[in-house]
């Protein structure tokens, strides 16, 4: 009867224990704006009452390899979320699209727009005129579809 216990106590309850915190933690992050879908961090942002499915760039990795070799639906994009406001740069190194490239502040005002950015420009640099913590990356054509201009603030879910 005492090896049962102690089987259960050394064994089995640590077990318990941990899949317990690994539950919490994983409710906690699903009932959370963002979602994780495909190891992918998402948001949605509002551009003039049009929603945007947004794939979440939030660390080096993710800013280096940006939307290179993907396609965009009309209504998806990706968010670029730096640590400090500088003039964050962008290029188009094995982009398959063209794209409007959208520089926020911290307050997601709209500082800085290129429209109609083509693969083809590579490796030129984009470079905003006014420091910027954001950058949305969109299908060509987004700016002009939705109106977006510079002092416009764009709702983001995050």
């Amino acid at each position: 009867m005492q090896s049962r216990t102690n089987f259960f106590l050394i064994r089995v309850l640590p077990f318990i224990i941990i899949l317990g915190g690994v539950g919490i933690v994983l409710l906690l992050f699903l009932s959370s704006d963002k979602q994780m879908v495909s190891g992918t961090v998402r948001t949605i942002a509002s551009l003039h009452d049009t929603d945007f499915d947004l794939r979440v760039a939030q660390n080096s990795e993710d800013r280096r390899r940006g939307l290179s070799g993907s396609v965009l639906a009309e209504n998806e994009g990706m968010l670029f979320i730096f640590g400090y406001s500088d003039y964050h740069t962008l290029w188009m190194k094995d982009m398959l699209i063209s794209l409007d490239m959208v520089w926020m502040d911290a307050s997601y005002t709209v500082v800085h727009i290129f429209e109609n950015v083509h693969p083809e420009t590579f490796p030129n640099v984009f470079t905003p005129k006014e420091k910027a913590l954001y950058i949305l990356e969109l299908p060509a054509g987004t700016v002009y579809r939705t109106g977006l201009e510079i002092g416009d603030i764009v709702e983001i879910g995050l």
